[in-house]
């Protein structure tokens, strides 16, 4: 059966076109007289599916794979295009933060590029043409970052409840804005929280699909209109997002979940009558993210009504979390935590703590010069930029971006080691207004920025030791800044920073050589942006023989070799199974086993 499926489409293409008898391939002729089996299947991100072609691979080396593993690649590892198998993929078509986005449909035969290359559907489709002599459509609608709860609500369940009152609302507003939150993200906050609408990805999402069941054939060659098609059944893989909806706390603290399963079960029903299929099997692929020993209270609530009698023998629950991979989370998590200690040297990996950058840490690195980071003192100066002389700064007329180091005629050569900047304001760094959070804590800024929207600053510090085999530029500002080191630019960034971190930058041999025994002055220039909180800081570290040593204890001991060939495995966060094909494969041919298993009993009871 399976050999059915991968060959080339060809004989098949024949045959359509000039009628050609059965004379071959017995199989593959039984699906032009047998009609179109549709199976459906409909979720957020984790059904659209964030599988990575490179984690392929990593499947192979698990025995318990292998089988599904090569029914995915040839012998050459090219992925398979099985003829036998037909989907069309749905998403978009809907309005995201005020602006629409035109649907997206991906059609052809079934092989990887499905998903973000590689979802639950590969594996389901090739299990589900192993078991039948039909020819197969898929039909995939998905979007990302969706709940039961709101997006997909289903007609029955009723108008969910109104989260926050007026009072609690302007409550939680003052909180975010003492936390440094911005006026757009407010309004997207808010349009999330206060709207009533609910249910358009319900909507949405049959509205696709009865307009694919309108005209099989302009996704499915083999179908037969005078054969039509059956519905085989309907496939379910959500969840994430209710985790995080807004059900009430139980006497245990955690989410009470009950009404996910009401509102599943009235999904049940609605998805039934909408496509006028009463019996339709449905199998509920319930969330396993982070594995069998995480406790997450949603599973029991999306595994429920398959154990109501209502749904007795047409409704399956398959625990995904059965599938979730140890090694590869181990993995993930040290690699996490490596790269975060490396990249983000604000963030005290041991302590917790937001240091500004002064800490020594256990990597190797050692901030350049003294006085250290924590203990400099910086000249700073904020000024406007003149409309009539730069135009751009308040027009859409050119590249605002230009603007980033233009400065009035009376400030030019401020970042030369040279230029007097008694007049200017002095303190410790980070410079800046508003309070805000890092995803590291709290940073606190120990000098304020003031009302302009352009800083200027600069710091001196002496260097009695160039013996570095390696130097890094450390920035925090989460707006667009230019750095300069002894008069010189060493970097010039214009994008915008989602989170107000310290970064780390390997600086270019030509920028190290600009370091120097004895006095060395740097200096940032910053714009504030469209932000009401912004902070600025920056240093130099470096690392020598034996800081590379103490480094390549710490990673031993962070992110050990043995975790190197796991992490090929890895392809996305952890939240969408880590983007691992491994995962997202067994998950799929496990929903078509349980599909298959309801059909086989459902079958045993017709026999009686």
């Amino acid at each position: 059966m399976y050999n059915r499926l991968a060959r080339s489409g060809y004989i098949l293409a024949v045959c359509v076109l000039f009628g050609a008898p059965a004379t071959f391939a017995d199989g593959l002729v039984q699906t032009l007289t047998k009609p179109l089996k549709v199976y459906l299947l409909a979720g957020q991100s984790n059904m659209q599916g964030k599988g990575k072609l490179s984690t392929l691979p990593y499947m192979a080396k698990y025995p318990a794979c292998r089988d599904l593993y090569n029914k995915i690649v040839d012998e050459t590892g090219t992925p398979r295009v099985h003829d036998g198998v037909s989907i069309v993929y749905f998403t978009k078509g809907d309005t995201k933060r005020g602006v629409f986005r035109p649907l997206v449909v991906t059609n052809g035969l079934l092989s990887v590029g499905f998903g973000a290359q590689v979802g639950p559907e590969l594996a389901f489709g090739i299990t589900m043409g192993e078991h039948t002599d039909e020819p197969i459509l898929l039909i995939k609608t998905a979007w990302g970052g969706k709940s039961l709860y709101r997006s997909f609500r289903p007609p029955s369940a009723g108008a969910r409840p109104v989260e926050l009152t007026d009072t609690e609302w302007g409550e939680r507003v003052a909180t975010w804005k003492a936390e440094g939150v911005y006026d757009q993200e407010i309004a997207a906050l808010k349009l999330r929280m206060k709207d009533k609408n609910y249910g358009t990805y319900y909507h949405l999402m049959i509205g696709l699909i009865r307009d694919a069941l309108s005209d099989p054939a302009k996704y499915c060659a083999a179908y037969n209109p005078k054969l039509g098609y059956e519905i085989g059944g309907f496939i379910w893989f959500q969840g994430f997002n209710d985790g995080r909806a807004p059900y009430p706390a139980n006497n245990g603290g955690d989410k009470d979940h009950t009404e996910y399963s009401r509102l599943l079960s009235c999904f049940i029903r609605d998805v039934r009558k909408d496509l006028n299929a009463p019996e339709m099997p449905f199998v509920i692929g319930v969330i396993g993210i982070g594995g069998e020993d995480h406790h997450d209270p949603l599973r029991p609530a999306m595994a429920a009504p398959a154990d109501m009698p209502e749904f007795k023998g047409n409704v399956a629950a398959v625990e995904t979390a059965r599938f979730w991979d140890n090694d590869l989370s181990e993995a993930a998590n040290a690699a996490k935590t490596w790269e975060r200690l490396l990249l983000e040297p604000g963030y005290d990996w041991e302590e917790g703590e937001v240091l500004n950058g002064a800490a020594a840490f256990k990597t190797g690195w050692v901030p350049i010069g003294k006085p250290g980071p924590d203990e400099r003192q910086w000249r700073y100066h904020t000024f406007e930029l003149d409309p009539k002389t730069h135009p751009a700064v308040n027009t859409d007329d050119g590249d605002p971006a230009s603007l980033l180091g233009a400065v009035p005629d009376e400030l030019k050569g401020w970042a030369d080691p040279g230029f007097d900047d008694s007049a200017w304001q002095a303190g410790p760094a980070p410079v800046g207004k508003g309070k805000w959070r890092s995803r590291s804590g709290t940073v606190p800024n120990r000098s304020e920025w003031g009302e302009k929207t352009r800083l200027l600053m600069r710091t001196t510090f002496e260097v009695d030791d160039l013996d570095y085999s390696a130097y890094r530029l450390i920035v925090l500002a989460r707006n667009e800044n230019a750095v300069y080191l002894n008069g010189r630019q060493i970097r010039h960034e214009t994008s915008v920073s989602k989170q107000p971190l310290y970064v780390a930058v390997n600086m270019q041999e030509e920028h190290a050589k600009l370091l120097r025994a004895g006095s060395n002055v740097l200096a940032v220039y910053a714009t504030q942006g469209d932000r009401p909180f912004c902070a600025v800081d920056a240093f130099i570290d470096g690392i020598n023989e034996e800081g590379q040593v103490r480094r390549d204890q710490l990673r031993e001991e962070i992110y050990p070799a043995k975790y190197e060939g796991a992490h090929e495995g890895i392809g996305d966060g952890g939240y969408h199974y880590m983007g691992s094909v491994k995962i997202y494969s067994r998950i799929g041919e496990a929903l078509a086993n349980a599909l298959i298993g309801m059909q086989a009993a459902a079958g045993r009871q017709g026999e009686r």
